[in-house]
């Protein structure tokens, strides 16, 4: 229910590392991760899919990953 109403707060959420065509981004919980991959993530691919990657000499993000990093 909680995921249907609001988003959650994206502040620390933040880019982690890239392996080859994988884009890893941390988010501080499962919530996070959830509502991203369902509301945003089409989003966020359509994103980075307008990035010219050979103007910053990197792989091209074919693929994202969001992983669960708890803040210490």
């Amino acid at each position: 229910m909680r995921e249907s109403l609001s988003p959650p707060s994206l502040a620390t959420t933040r880019v982690v590392g890239q392996e080859g065509e994988v884009l890893r981004i941390a988010v501080p919980a499962a919530f996070n991760k959830t509502w991203l991959e369902q509301k945003l993530h089409g989003k966020v691919m359509g994103a980075l899919h307008t990035i010219d990657y050979n103007d910053l000499g990197a792989e091209r993000v074919e693929r994202v990953e969001y992983v669960i990093e708890v803040a210490v």
